[in-house]
């Protein structure tokens, strides 16, 4: 796969072994990281311990996102609040948070619902610009919202608000809102004609508009395709996953069965970033419950096997200002009539 355009002015470092460090990123100082756990044997090897194979297990969001990290701001669940680890959610999805921004064009007195909010970034960033409106963030993590509530009184954000509530169910104020949006939230919807039912019933009618983002189909998204390949395995076929919203088609008819109008799609192809070298792209990678659970199921050799095929696949994505990956995804806009 070919290297988006802003990726092309990146060069691959040569001496992995450096001290550069991404400028416009902050890192956590090296004392507060927490690493994978790993010892090394006469060969200089890596291994995995397996009394540690569990810390790399990741807490799945009311045990549907069997893909995603929990979604906290600074850090991921096998890090506590406090201590920040190498990379973040955010750090990840940096550029495609601007591209969502833009695309969702909030005005400064819109009512906004922000679906799957995780920690508020996405929330925060549209009560900042509706600051005659307000913003509603709602994620079925307790931990993610708590998280998000401290976030904005930490701001002093007045006009923000954050709920635990599952979006395919919860009880929303009817024709409350000018704009739905999410940032990859909406994948793993058990029922999603249902789900955006619901959702569709907090907008205004006549106008009011859905924009989420969603990722394309794995085969088009390297992060996703790399990782695989490295633990040889598979795409599991039970269940949505976070490619479930993938196909255009498919989504225009969930979205028409739903109410909504207008349905169109933007081809969003951004890099995301797994971390500042190696080690800490490991980490992250290793976060993803996916990856763990693959690792929980391995012994020992073949674990260390695995964690080796996983180091040399992000070594190879190794820029002069990080680990990068190519990704591919669409904004969806929609309206209620």
């Amino acid at each position: 796969m070919g290297l988006p355009e802003r990726r092309q002015g990146r060069q691959r470092r040569v001496q992995p072994g450096g001290d550069h460090q991404p400028h416009d990123r902050q890192q956590a100082p090296r004392d507060r990281r927490r690493r994978l756990e790993t010892h090394r044997d006469r060969s200089g090897s890596l291994q995995v311990l397996p009394a540690q194979w569990s810390r790399l297990r990741c807490l799945t969001q009311g045990g549907v996102a069997s893909w995603s990290r929990e979604r906290i701001e600074g850090t991921s669940v096998r890090n506590p609040v406090n201590d920040p680890g190498p990379t973040s959610y955010e750090a990840e999805l940096r550029r495609h948070n601007e591209v969502l921004r833009r695309a969702c064009g909030v005005q400064v007195d819109e009512h906004v619902l922000d679906i799957g909010c995780g920690a508020g970034e996405t929330t925060r960033q549209a009560a900042r610009i509706a600051r005659s409106g307000s913003a509603l963030g709602v994620d079925v993590s307790v931990r993610a919202i708590e998280r998000a509530r401290e976030l904005a009184q930490a701001e002093g954000l007045g006009n923000v608000a954050f709920e635990c509530a599952d979006a395919q169910v919860h009880s929303f104020p009817q024709e409350r809102f000018d704009l739905v949006t999410s940032r990859f939230g909406t994948m793993f919807f058990a029922d999603p004609v249902a789900a955006f039912t619901n959702i569709g019933r907090a907008l205004r009618p006549s106008g009011g508009r859905l924009v989420m983002m969603v990722w394309q189909s794995h085969e088009r998204n390297e992060w996703d395709e790399a990782i695989h390949q490295a633990l040889e395995t598979v795409h599991a076929e039970q269940g949505p996953d976070a490619f479930s919203l993938a196909d255009p088609a498919s989504v225009k008819q969930i979205l028409r069965d739903a109410g909504f109008t207008g349905v169109d799609f933007t081809d969003v192809r951004e890099p995301v970033y797994y971390g500042h070298d190696v080690d800490a792209a490991l980490a992250w990678a290793c976060g993803f419950t996916s990856t763990s659970e693959t690792l929980k199921r391995l012994d020992a050799t073949a674990a260390t096997r695995a964690i080796g095929r996983l180091r040399e696949m992000l070594a190879a994505h190794m820029m002069d200002d990080g680990v990068w990956f190519d990704s591919r995804a669409w904004i969806v806009t929609a309206r209620r009539p």
